[in-house]
C-alpha cells in the first residue's frame, strides 16, 4: 500500500497550456460560418494602413481573454438579431474550446453587404 499513496507535497501536474491569439483567431474563424446572417469578418486597418487580424484580442495575465469581432452582415437581415446570434455562437465555440477563459465577446457590424 505504500506505493499507492501520494506524498503530501506532491502536486497534481496540470498541463501548462497557454492560449495564444492565434488559437483564439482560429476559433473565431471556425465559428463564423455558423453565424446566421454573417457574410464575413472585416480586416481591420492599423494606424500605418496595414491590414491586421480581423479580431481584437485582449489576453489577461490569468489566462483569460476578451475579444472584439467586426462582422460583415447580409443586407436584408436584422442587424441586432444577427449580432446577438453571432455572439451566442462565438460563446458556444469558446466555451467548448477554452472553458471559462473567455470573459467578454463584443460583436460589431462594420459593413453590410
Amino acid at each position: 500500500h505504500r506505493g499507492n499513496k501520494k506524498r503530501k507535497n506532491e502536486k497534481k501536474k496540470t498541463p501548462n497550456t497557454k492560449i495564444t491569439k492565434k488559437d483564439i483567431l482560429a476559433v473565431v474563424n471556425d465559428a463564423a460560418p455558423y453565424c446566421y446572417g454573417v457574410t464575413g469578418i472585416v480586416k481591420l486597418e492599423n494606424k500605418k494602413g496595414k491590414k491586421e487580424d480581423n479580431v481584437v484580442i485582449d489576453l489577461h495575465h490569468d489566462g483569460s481573454f476578451s475579444v472584439e469581432v467586426y462582422f460583415i452582415i447580409a443586407s436584408d437581415i436584422k442587424v441586432t438579431e444577427t449580432l446577438r446570434s453571432a455572439q451566442k455562437t462565438l460563446r458556444f465555440f469558446f466555451d467548448h474550446k477554452f472553458p471559462k477563459k473567455c470573459l467578454t465577446i463584443d460583436v460589431y457590424a462594420e459593413t453590410i453587404s
